[in-house]
């Protein structure tokens, strides 16, 4: 089993101080991309809402 195979997917943040952008790649290969507005609204609004796009 690799790791890729392990998880539902794999998230990667790029933690700026201006926005954040980030990479989701799900188990089969797929890849979306977001960016979030660097401020306390859009930040928590999005971290509520990643599990909406994560399903196993």
């Amino acid at each position: 089993m690799t790791a890729i195979d392990q998880f539902a997917a794999h998230v990667g943040l790029d933690w700026a101080d201006r926005k954040h952008d980030v990479c989701v790649q799900f188990k089969n290969g797929e890849r979306t991309f977001h960016v979030i507005k660097h401020t306390p609204a859009h930040r928590s609004s999005t971290v509520s809402g990643a599990k909406l796009f994560i399903v196993d």
